[in-house]
């Protein structure tokens, strides 16, 4: 008998030990080149660590069964991602399955209108966030690139329910006056490496969000970003109205645009009557995207307006089966 056949137990270890470094990856990437290892998936099972004393990132309560998380598969495929100088970037896995595919909630198909509603600024505030991931229903969660631990917000995001898109700052219009951090990409540098950085900050994200900022002014300037976008099987959705739905479908990026903020001001009837408006363009085009901030006010009464959505034969939807049939013919070649 050779040595390996009488060391079984060695093996084992070493397929255990190569697991786990798998896992571990999904909270350590930005760090450095993610070291080659042959392994199947990334665990997204669990959330943060509840037991851990490290402040707010492990103070995210896991839910009670496993239908409080029902909705989203909690296993991402490696396939789905290729390591780079920053982390795990998504891409297609060659066999034409796509992260805006696969990274979506699963819900029976609605037959009548559909609305998605966004929930910003994921991670850049722990109490706020939390009460996010706790909100019922399929609402989506976008996870600032700035949170201190936005992959494992990401996560979380996963384990309740909810999908995920990642935010991509980009410069606003009244930049330098205002600015969207260092992460903003900008009209003036089409700098593809740049966006690669803040795609690397989470996994399990089916798109990406962004404010059009100085993009509205220069649609064409967003090209670089839309090609970049669609090869990474990514969906973009804009919170404001601008001419880069033309340059995104031109190149097979699938594009939506939202209303809001739905709590631009903070008031019950306002936010109310602005729940209504997206309620009225859902019956009147099939479908609505809106979105606001974690907001206790915000929650409470978007809580309130989920539950006369059926009355109407409206369904709350994860942003990503809005998306459906929102391809241009060449991103059909793909």
């Amino acid at each position: 008998m050779t040595g390996w056949a009488r060391r079984p137990w060695s093996i084992a270890l070493g397929l255990l030990a190569g697991a786990l470094i798998a896992a571990m990856l999904v909270g350590t990437f930005g760090e450095s080149v993610p070291p080659r290892f042959e392994a199947a998936s990334i665990e997204l099972a669990l959330p943060p660590d509840t037991q851990h004393t490290e402040g707010d990132r492990y103070a995210i309560p896991a839910p009670v069964t496993d239908r409080d998380r029902a909705g989203l598969p909690l296993v991402v495929d490696l396939a789905l991602y290729e390591p780079s100088a920053h982390g795990f970037l998504p891409r297609p896995d060659g066999h034409g399955r796509k992260p805006r595919d696969l990274f979506v909630r699963r819900q029976d198909p609605a037959r009548g209108p559909r609305i998605a509603v966004l929930l910003t600024e994921i991670g850049l505030d722990a109490a706020a966030s939390k009460a996010a991931l706790l909100t019922p229903g399929p609402v989506t969660l976008v996870v600032s690139p700035y949170a201190e631990f936005p992959a494992d917000w990401a996560r979380a995001a996963r384990w309740f329910g909810h999908e995920a898109l990642l935010e991509v700052p980009l410069q606003p219009a009244r930049y330098p006056l205002e600015d969207a951090g260092p992460l903003a990409l900008s009209p003036d540098k089409a700098d593809v490496g740049a966006i690669h950085i803040i795609l690397a900050r989470a996994v399990g994200y089916l798109g990406v969000a962004l404010e059009p900022g100085l993009f509205a002014a220069n649609p064409q300037a967003f090209a670089p970003f839309a090609i970049e976008l669609a090869t990474r099987g990514l969906a973009v959705v804009a919170l404001a109205p601008s001419g880069l739905g033309g340059v995104a479908r031109d190149h097979g990026l699938p594009y939506l645009e939202a209303m809001g903020p739905i709590d631009a001001e903070l008031a019950p009837a306002a936010i109310d009557e602005a729940l209504a408006r997206l309620a009225s363009r859902a019956e009147a085009e099939g479908r609505a995207v809106g979105f606001g901030r974690p907001l206790p006010l915000t929650l409470a009464r978007l809580a309130l307006w989920q539950d006369t959505l059926s009355a109407r034969g409206i369904a709350l939807v994860g942003v990503g089966a809005l998306f459906d049939g929102d391809h241009s013919p060449s991103d059909l070649k793909r």
